[in-house]
């Protein structure tokens, strides 16, 4: 009989508050319709902050379709949502709020964008276009249009009415660093990598103007509030101003040179000066400030890679004419002490000081954008900055949110110096959200007896979570932690650090009890004794120290005085080489250590005598684990092997290549042979020790997997990753077949290779005609959907048949029996079956879908057309479908004669109903605009 297994499947992921693991991730400008609010990217999903509070209000999460979310509702401080399936959208690596829409575009790592609802927490949209990450994002409100750039250096619109890809912008050599939208112009500007600006005008799809006066790569850039100024940063200290000319001055100048050449003078950007950075990093961010809405931009930030934050203000039209005269001034002073310097100089500088006083007015007259900006202060943090935003308080003061490399952000406030000579201004912390996530790699994990807790250890110290909702219950700062786990009942947490010591923490309050110099160097793991008397610890230092627990009487000489728990050594084991790993079976009859030198080492643990030494690994084994009977023993190495041995023999029963990199972690489910592997690919693995089978492939984390937990009754397992997160797999009632788990992994090796030949075929033809290309891509939600339209088309293809069939025979009096419809139709006519097929499609992957379908299968639903057209309410949608694939199969439709009488017919039916669609849309447009009209008459 086959066995069933039952299924483990993603719960929970908490431990961010703003994920930095993309160099393009960004936060974007806070949510002011639920107050001092800020969206940042928590790996595949986004989480919505109450910067004040410190609250978690919704956490948005890609669901394993990609359709859906988990959100929540407002929840304490520091909760976490419920994940759901795990998705293969891979990271948030960009950005953008949809003002206006309660809406958040999010671009994925895959290539993928997402529109979610801020209010329900629902992904509403879902758009495929490029190849690799979205590295950044634009939204133009007049159009409603999304704007993506991408790593595969090209640049996809996406209409949002629709919901569906316009155009696709080809012409950079490297990767879209920014867009922003010029909306006078119909124009959107973009810079790359590869060292260019470039001007698009959205009308003819073409690139109109193209800047190359960076020396290196452009990675950043914004539009000022008055969209008058373009300022752009590259590698260098230097960021270069930009004038955007009006409409009025390109009509002008397209006047004079009748605009006949596409020259200088119809450039849309004109150089107008450089403005210093004081840091000399490359540029990461710059963004103008546009919380203060009509007012203006009065600031705008710059972030370089770094830890340095700059800020600048904005001069008024007399600052800056008096910062030009000041430059200019400064400029003949050294023209003269240069002169003066050089043989006849008394002559030169008296020539060029007529000639300053000539030209000096004029020159002061038209200062340069750069003259607009002046530095107003600086914000240095101990951590690297990655991204920031603008926001204001209630009272009208600017405030500055920044996301932290170490999963945290921190709130700053612009006020008045306090030094009463000083006029200028300061920026002041005011809210920092780092206590609900590590700042560095999970290194450890344990859960509780009852499992209601869990410990965690990063480089910083220790937290303690509820296991079940995912809130920080405990924090506290420590040491370098390595390993870490529960003792005397859970109400103390022990952990061995990178410098050797083992730390005593009270759970109950905590705080740290006492530190113990354990080792010499790092202790890598610990075990406590099944008798619950002690601990063993091992170290880099070849000792196995056996612990027993003690009380320790604090604050002795107080009225506080108290107990509390402290370590007392008792024996030591020292081993020829580091010691990495320890494993204690159930019953604490044997020990086995991992040793650096690749060997298993197992011992008695009453008398420390040699038991074993198991020989296989070729690299360090870094895990081990005793099976609950203690009849199995699993190791991982860093040779990415997993090897299942026998205790009573020692003998080796499978090697199994278990991951692509390192094994990292190993774990028995309690009272089985199934057991967990966790490696540095960041796959966490469910296998079989009897069978040696894998079971399940369990993918979620975005790096490595340093630490890995199982539940006292293996009901749920915990992993904690070098991506700051902690991710909780519960086991369901769902059964499954291993069979069936080999059958999907092949599906999804297969699907993760799709040919693209068709979508490259499209591009390829509209790139001759111009820089534009279709906006799709290929994905497996498009190849799902043309198959069901096929599979619609063969069912009412074969139904009409029958129909015709009966009929025939009915008119010879050869069958008298009553028509029995196919029943997948559902009850419906065939050709309205195929319809509301294509209606079910969504409207992004309806192109891709149809671009998917054979010429045959073209050729059918352009005879369906036919009919569909008579409906006045869908003419839309069939107009779509035929130009969509006239355009498509434009060369077999031309030599195929045959089809010109079908096309003719169509031609004939779209006029008309395009005409009336566009009469109805015209009387509403007049109408909203009367009472508009009469609204603000009123």
């Amino acid at each position: 009989m086959v066995k069933a297994y039952l299924r483990y499947e993603h719960s929970l992921c908490f431990g961010i508050v703003a994920s930095t693991s993309s160099r393009t991730a960004k936060i974007v400008e806070g949510f002011p319709e639920k107050g001092d609010t800020a969206i940042a990217p928590a790996l595949e999903g986004i989480n919505l902050w109450q910067l004040r509070k410190g609250v978690l209000l919704k956490r948005m999460v890609p669901s394993g379709s990609g359709a859906f979310s988990q959100a929540a509702e407002e929840t304490a401080v520091g909760s976490a949502v419920g994940a759901g399936p795990t998705s293969s959208e891979g990271a948030v690596t960009a950005l953008c709020r949809i003002p206006g829409r309660g809406q958040v575009a999010a671009g994925h790592s895959t290539g993928s964008l997402k529109l979610w609802n801020l209010s329900t927490g629902f992904c509403e949209a879902s758009f495929s276009g490029h190849k690799t990450a979205v590295s950044c994002l634009a939204y133009s409100p007049e159009k409603a249009t999304l704007a993506s750039g991408g790593r595969d250096s090209d640049i996809v619109l996406w209409d949002l009415v629709s919901e569906s890809g316009l155009f696709r912008l080809k012409g950079h050599r490297n990767e879209v660093t920014a867009l922003v939208f010029l909306p006078e112009h119909d124009s959107l500007v973009s810079s790359s990598k590869d060292a260019c600006i470039r001007v698009w005008s959205l009308g003819s799809q073409h690139c109109t103007q193209v800047v190359t006066m960076h020396r290196g790569e452009v990675w950043s850039m914004d539009l000022s509030h008055d969209r008058r100024c373009l300022v752009t940063g590259s590698l260098d200290d230097q960021l270069l101003c930009f004038r955007v000319k009006t409409v009025e001055e390109l009509e002008e100048e397209g006047e004079e040179s009748n605009a006949s050449i596409i020259g200088s003078s119809s450039d849309v950007l004109t150089p107008s000066g450089t403005l210093v950075r004081r840091s000399q990093s490359r540029v990461q961010q710059l963004l103008f400030d546009s919380s203060s809405g009509s007012r203006g931009s009065k600031y705008f930030g710059v972030l370089g890679v770094g830890k340095v934050f700059e800020l600048y203000r904005t001069l008024t039209a007399k600052e800056s004419a008096k910062k030009a005269k000041r430059k200019l001034k400064r400029k003949r002073e050294k023209e003269k002490q240069l002169a003066s310097q050089s043989p006849g100089g008394m002559e030169s500088g008296g020539a060029t000081g007529s000639a300053g006083k000539d030209d000096g007015p004029s020159v002061a007259a038209e200062p340069t954008l750069a003259d607009d900006f002046q530095l107003e202060t600086t914000i240095s943090l101990k951590h690297k900055i990655k991204s920031f935003f603008f926001t204001s308080s209630r009272s009208g003061k600017l405030r500055i949110v920044l996301a932290l490399a170490n999963n945290s952000l921190e709130v700053y406030e612009l006020n008045q110096k306090s030094e009463p000579e000083d006029s200028g201004m300061e920026a002041l912390r005011i809210h920092s959200l780092d206590s609900q996530g590590h700042g560095g790699d999970v290194r450890s994990l344990s859960v509780s007896n009852d499992n209601s807790m869990i410990l965690s250890c990063s480089y910083n110290g220790i937290k303690i979570w509820n296991s079940n909702s995912g809130n920080c219950l405990r924090a506290c700062a420590g040491g370098y932690g390595l390993c870490c786990t529960f003792v005397v009942g859970d109400r103390y947490a022990c952990v061995g650090t990178k410098s050797g010591a083992i730390e005593v923490y009270d759970v109950s309050f905590g705080g740290k009890i006492q530190v113990i110099d354990a080792h010499e160097q790092a202790v890598w793991s610990m075990r406590a004794l099944p008798d619950s008397s002690g601990l063993v610890s091992v170290s880099g230092d070849g000792q196995i120290k056996f612990w027993e627990y003690g009380m320790l009487t604090t604050d002795a000489d107080t009225e506080n005085a108290s107990k509390a728990l402290t370590l007392e050594h008792k024996r030591s084991l020292k081993m020829p080489e580091d010691v990495l790993c320890i494993a204690i079976d159930n019953e604490g009859k044997y020990i086995a250590v991992g040793l650096i030198d690749a060997s298993i080492k197992m011992f008695f643990t009453d008398t420390l005598k040699f038991y074993l030494s198991l020989y296989g690994h070729k690299l360090p084994v870094l895990c081990c684990d005793i099976s609950s009977d203690g009849t199995l023993l699993a190791s991982g190495s860093a040779d990415k092997n997993l090897k299942i041995w026998g205790v009573d023999f020692g003998d080796c029963h499978k090697s199994l290549f278990a991951h692509t990199d390192s094994v990292t972690q190993v774990k028995f489910v309690p009272k089985t042979h199934y057991l967990f592997t966790a490696g540095k690919d960041g796959v966490l693995k469910y296998w079989d020790a009897d069978k040696f089978e894998l079971l399940l492939e369990l993918k979620a984390h975005h790096s490595e997997i340093w630490s890995l937990a199982v539940s006292s009754g293996g009901e749920f397992c915990i992993t904690g990753s070098h991506d700051t997160s902690i991710r909780r797999w519960d086991r369901t009632e769902e059964a499954f077949f291993l069979e069936e788990e080999k059958e999907k992994r092949l599906e999804t090796m297969f699907d993760s290779v799709l040919d693209d030949d068709n979508i490259e075929k499209l591009n390829a033809a509209w790139e001759a005609e111009g820089a534009s290309a279709a906006a799709g891509k290929k994905s497996q939600q498009t190849v799902t959907a043309a198959d069901s339209a096929i599979d619609a088309l063969d069912i009412a293809n074969h139904e009409l048949e029958r129909i015709e069939e009966h009929r025939t025979q009915v008119e010879k009096g050869r069958n008298k029996a009553k028509f029995v419809p196919n029943p997948l139709l559902l009850g419906r006519e065939p050709l309205d079956f195929v319809f509301e097929t294509l209606k079910k499609i969504k409207s992004s992957d309806i192109e891709q879908a149809l671009i998917l379908l054979p010429f045959n299968d073209a050729l059918k639903v352009l005879a369906y057309c036919e009919s569909w057209l008579k409906d006045p309410m869908e003419t839309e949608f069939t107009c779509k479908i035929v130009m969509t694939l006239v355009r498509i199969h434009l060369d077999q439709i031309q030599n195929t004669t045959n089809v010109k009488p079908l096309l003719s017919s169509l031609r004939e039916l779209m006029r008309p109903s395009l005409g009336r669609i566009k009469s109805i849309i015209g009387t509403n447009k007049a109408a909203i605009t009367f009472l508009r009209m009469k609204t603000e008459a009123a």
